[in-house]
């Protein structure tokens, strides 16, 4: 703006200059009107600066982030991309072993070696529940490195669905993030106490100021990304009307997820299927290179097996070379046989979400617990959270204090997330049992 205002001043100066104008009309009377006001009307039209432009009905681009920023502004949004991240994770760890070319069995036999002697059994602060965890110095660059790259990607990463938030928004999240980085911080101490006190402390990836952030959103969501940082969505926070006690069940939740390294545990238990898989189809393809040593040769179709060693590598891309080529019935045999384990491995790692699901929903009661929370108090705000979703699943169900008479309804299979409904009856029964065991429990002042 000094710049324009600058450009602009300095043509007006020059061109109501008395000596100019007197000198303009000595030399052309006639034109100087007309030399003028196109003068002026270059100077107006003229950019000082150059924007970037989107088409339209966009906002204009955020800027990019530093790395002095880990977490960028909350005032945009766009859909989360975690998924792509941990593939990435996942190849480039994978890499070295693909450059063991000809032989998938030994590529897995190494892979799941090394996973196997890595990884030992860590108990999971309050659950005690053991969790399969590689070497803390692998959790170390994990948390630090793919937290703050999947923070940036949840913000950012999606041009073309980024949304400006509105002032209801902003306004949400202004008036109700004090209260979220408050529940944050004392449940993360908390978290971090037990963890500690275990033999295993928790990496993190930002400190607590910066660990919790409420973003415009209007989809009723929260999330934790590796290494304990949380977004809260404002459509969430205007969905249970800013509770306090929603929002710090729901806070509690997400840092659950955290203190239970679940992220953590998602791609060992990744890394194993995949070299597991990488096993078997070494098997199974020796199996098919020698029909006649396996005994499997007269199950085949004819062409199965052809003989010739050159066809080996286009056929699969890769395999032991010592061998006949497959056929193409073979090599459909083995896409129908990986395709299979494949999906297989993702039914299970659907499976283990929702198991992590419900240890973060009894987390954050312990949390909130050795936070100073009343645990009744947080319980009445886990019912106001879970009730929010069994609404929008069409299923309504009563207090607290009434969930034994509900019916529990079968998880789906292909879901990351439990029912709300199944989710409430366990809190129930944890709720219960803490209550029964007498743990000590104070009041959020």
């Amino acid at each position: 703006m000094l710049v324009q205002g600058g450009v602009r001043l300095t043509v007006a100066a020059r061109i109501s200059s008395p000596a100019t104008d007197q000198a303009a009309k000595d030399k052309a009377p006639s034109s100087s009107k007309a030399a003028k006001a196109a003068e002026m009307a270059a100077a107006q039209q003229k950019p000082t600066t150059r924007k970037r432009t989107l088409p339209r009905g966009l906002p204009a681009l955020p800027p990019r982030p530093s790395l002095s920023a880990i977490l960028p502004s909350p005032e945009h949004s766009t859909r989360p991309v975690g998924l792509p991240l941990n593939f990435l994770a996942q190849t480039a760890a994978r890499g070295p072993l693909y450059r063991l070319q000809g032989d998938r069995l030994l590529r897995g036999l190494i892979g799941l070696a090394a996973t196997v002697l890595l990884c030992r059994g860590f108990p999971t602060p309050f659950t005690r529940r053991k969790a399969w965890l590689p070497p803390p110095l692998f959790e170390f660059f994990y948390h630090k490195i793919l937290g703050p790259v999947a923070a940036v990607s949840y913000l950012y990463s999606d041009p073309t669905q980024l949304a400006a938030t509105s002032p209801r928004d902003r306004a949400i999240c202004q008036a109700y993030e004090p209260a979220i980085q408050q529940a944050y911080t004392a449940m993360r101490e908390a978290g971090a106490r037990e963890a500690a006190r275990l033999g295993r402390s928790v990496a993190f990836a930002v400190p607590e100021e910066g660990g919790v952030q409420a973003i415009g959103a209007s989809s009723i969501n929260a999330c934790c990304l590796p290494g304990g940082i949380v977004f809260v969505h404002s459509g969430l926070i205007e969905a249970v009307a800013g509770s306090k006690q929603a929002l710090s069940f729901v806070v509690g939740h997400e840092v659950g997820h955290a203190i239970g390294r679940h992220s953590l545990e998602k791609t060992t238990m990744v890394y194993g299927g995949m070299f597991t898989i990488d096993v078997l189809m070494g098997l199974a393809q020796r199996l098919l290179q020698r029909p006649q040593a396996s005994g499997i040769g007269s199950a085949l179709p004819r062409g199965a097996y052809t003989g010739s060693a050159s066809g080996l590598g286009a056929g699969l891309g890769e395999g032991d070379r010592e061998g006949g080529a497959l056929g193409p019935a073979a090599r459909q045999l083995l896409r129908i046989l990986e395709g299979t384990l494949q999906s297989g491995l993702y039914v299970m790692q659907l499976g283990q979400s929702r198991r992590h699901e419900y240890e973060a929903d009894e987390l954050a009661l312990h949390l909130g617990s050795h936070a100073g929370m009343d645990r009744k108090w947080l319980a009445g705000g886990a019912q106001q959270t879970l009730q929010q979703f069994m609404r929008m699943e069409a299923a309504p169900g009563p207090a607290l204090g009434g969930v034994s008479g509900l019916r529990e309804q079968p998880d789906n299979p292909l879901s990351t997330h439990p029912a709300a409904v199944n989710r409430l009856r366990r809190l129930a029964a944890v709720f219960r049992g803490m209550t029964a065991a007498a743990q000590p429990a104070g009041r959020l002042s």
